[in-house]
């Protein structure tokens, strides 16, 4: 997948994004890894997500890829888009935006992937699936035929110690 990080601002904007563990360590550029930020004198230009400008109707939509590389494993992780001020990504630059992404290792995870997957689920299982159970309606007469073979289910009331309310339990009753 492409393009999960998005920002809309002015036209003409050079902007760039660095990704960060929970932790708060930055990736580097290419994703191979991830450091505190300015390990072995490195800086901005060394965490930046280059962000392209496209033009939808009248606004102006950054876009810049997450994981181009391929290295970033699945998990939640917060980014920072950066309003480039000169030649190059500086630490002095000013963050415009911030979130976090939700990534399985190779897409972004939002709403319409979990709907997806819950639809590819769905459509595997038996059409007498009963939901939150793993019982189907076929399986109910195997269980009621081996429950009526062990004996069957009452509810039993019993006075509770010290003269307190009675208590309801349900359970198997052999021998009736």
């Amino acid at each position: 997948m492409a393009n999960e990080i998005r920002h809309n601002t002015i036209t003409s904007a050079t902007l760039y994004a660095c990704r960060f563990q929970p932790n708060g360590d930055v990736f580097l550029t290419n994703g191979a890894s991830d450091e505190v930020w300015g390990t072995g004198g490195r800086d901005a230009d060394d965490y930046d997500v280059t962000m392209t400008e496209t033009t939808i109707g009248s606004s102006r939509h950054y876009e810049g890829d997450f994981d181009a590389s391929a290295n970033i494993g699945a998990g939640v992780y917060q980014v920072t888009v950066y309003r480039q001020a000169g030649g190059s990504p500086a630490d002095t630059d000013k963050a415009v935006a911030q979130g976090e992404i939700y990534w399985d290792g190779t897409a972004e995870v939002n709403l319409y992937t979990i709907y997806v997957d819950t639809n590819e689920i769905q459509g595997k299982l038996p059409d007498d699936y009963i939901m939150g159970s793993s019982v189907t309606d076929s399986m109910d007469d195997e269980i009621n035929a081996a429950v009526g073979d062990l004996g069957q289910v009452r509810t039993i009331e019993d006075e509770s110690p010290g003269g307190g309310a009675p208590e309801k339990t349900s359970g198997i009753v052999e021998g009736f």
